[in-house]
C-alpha cells in the first residue's frame, strides 16, 4: 500500500505545485474546500489488492498519465487508481495550458476543485499582470481571493510593495505589505531585520520572539501567533531533533 499512498500523494503535490507556482504567501480570509476523508479511504475490495495487483496499476497509471488523455484513465478497474489517474492528468493540463476547465475533471476529494483554480489564476495572473484572469475563475469566492491576491503577487514578481497601495481595503493592503517584508526583507536578512517595519502587532512580536531565541536550546513555539512565524519556529524544532 505504500507505493499506492505514494501515487495519491503526487495529485496533492501537483496542487501544491500550482498554488506555489503564484510566488506568493497568503491567507485566504475564507475557509478552503476540502474533501471528506472518509470519500478517501478505498473500498474493501480495493484493500484487498495483492502486491502484484498494486504494481500492476501503479504502472498502468502512470503510463496512461504520460498521455495526457483522459479517455484512457477508463481502461484502469480499480476505482482509486482510476481517480488518481484522472486527478493527475487534470493538473497537468491545467498548468500546462493555464486553463481553469481542466480542473472541473478532478474528483474534488483526492484534490480540491477551488484549490486547482485558485493557482491557477493566481499564476497566470500575476506572471501576465492582468487582473482579469481572476475571472476565469468558476466561482466568485475564487476569483474575490484571486483579486485580493493579485497585487501581492505581483509585487513579489516586481520586488516592488509599492503595489500593494493598489488595494481598496485596509487590512490586506497591510497583510500585502508584511507579506512582502516577511518573504523580501526578513528572510533574506534575519540578523539585520528591524522587528518594527511589520505593520501587524503579532508579525512584529513573533519577529522578536523568534530573534531572540537561542540556537542551542529547543525551541517553543507555543507563544507564537503568525502562521508565518509558527512555521519558522516548527522548522527549528525539526533541526533542532534532527541534529
Amino acid at each position: 500500500m505504500q507505493k499506492k499512498t505514494k501515487i495519491i500523494i503526487l495529485a496533492v503535490l501537483v496542487s501544491v505545485a500550482i498554488v506555489s507556482a503564484a510566488g506568493i504567501y497568503y491567507e485566504s480570509k475564507s475557509s478552503r474546500e476540502t474533501g471528506n476523508v472518509s470519500d478517501n479511504v478505498p473500498s474493501e475490495k480495493e484493500k484487498i489488492l495483492s502486491s502484484d495487483d498494486e504494481i500492476g496499476f501503479q504502472e498502468q497509471v502512470a503510463e496512461i498519465i504520460k498521455t495526457k488523455d483522459f479517455s484512457h484513465c477508463e481502461k484502469i478497474s480499480n476505482d482509486t487508481y482510476r481517480k488518481v489517474c484522472v486527478n493527475n492528468i487534470a493538473l497537468d493540463l491545467a498548468q500546462e495550458k493555464g486553463d481553469v476547465s481542466y480542473c472541473a475533471e478532478l474528483d474534488g476529494n483526492m484534490v480540491s476543485v477551488s484549490e486547482c483554480e485558485r493557482g491557477i489564476v493566481l499564476a497566470k495572473s500575476a506572471s501576465e499582470e492582468n487582473m482579469e484572469i481572476c475571472k476565469q475563475a468558476t466561482t466568485k469566492e475564487v476569483a474575490s481571493e484571486c483579486e485580493s491576491g493579485f497585487y501581492q503577487a505581483v509585487s513579489l514578481k516586481k520586488e516592488d510593495k509599492g503595489y500593494c497601495d493598489n488595494i481598496g481595503d485596509q487590512k490586506a493592503t497591510d497583510e500585502c505589505y508584511d507579506n512582502f517584508v516577511f518573504s523580501m526583507e526578513f528572510m533574506k536578512d534575519i540578523k539585520n531585520f528591524k522587528c518594527s517595519s511589520f505593520r501587524n502587532q503579532d508579525l512584529a512580536n513573533d519577529c522578536l520572539a523568534y530573534k531572540n531565541m537561542k540556537s542551542d536550546q529547543e525551541p517553543d513555539c507555543s507563544g507564537y501567533k503568525s502562521s508565518q512565524y509558527m512555521d519558522l519556529c516548527l522548522m527549528r524544532i525539526y533541526n533542532y531533533f534532527s541534529k
